[in-house]
């Protein structure tokens, strides 16, 4: 695991370094969040890969899954890397923009707008 953010994990393979019967073709990269319900398996050509569009604050479970030549040459995935995406923040309404500075503006704009729903013309 190399880096995290609220909806990535960026994982470092190191397929190159397993021995077995004859050269890697093909890795996939396989995840799931750890309730079980599997997500996605991608195909991976690179050392480094970043596992996307994921939700903040959830752990995951990912396997790499390496494919030699010939038939049956898919085998089962690797150990599992368990990881937690990090929590996306608190985010607040203020005028223009988010910011996550101040949790008591929002309702303080809100209830400007029910009074005066013309403030925002």
């Amino acid at each position: 695991l190399t880096a995290v953010g609220a909806t990535y994990l960026w994982i470092q393979l190191n397929a190159n370094s397993i021995n077995g019967d004859g050269p890697i073709i093909d890795r996939e990269v396989e995840y799931r969040t750890m309730a079980g319900m599997l997500i996605d398996t991608t195909p991976v050509d690179k050392p480094t890969h970043k596992v996307g569009h994921l939700d903040p604050d959830t752990e995951y479970e990912i396997s790499v899954l390496l494919t030699r030549p010939l038939e049956g040459g898919t085998g089962n995935p690797g150990p599992p890397l368990r990881a937690r995406t990090k929590c996306a923040g608190e985010w607040t309404w203020c005028g223009c923009y988010l910011t996550d500075r101040s949790s008591a503006v929002l309702p303080r704009l809100f209830r400007r707008l029910m009074l005066d729903p013309l403030m925002l013309s």
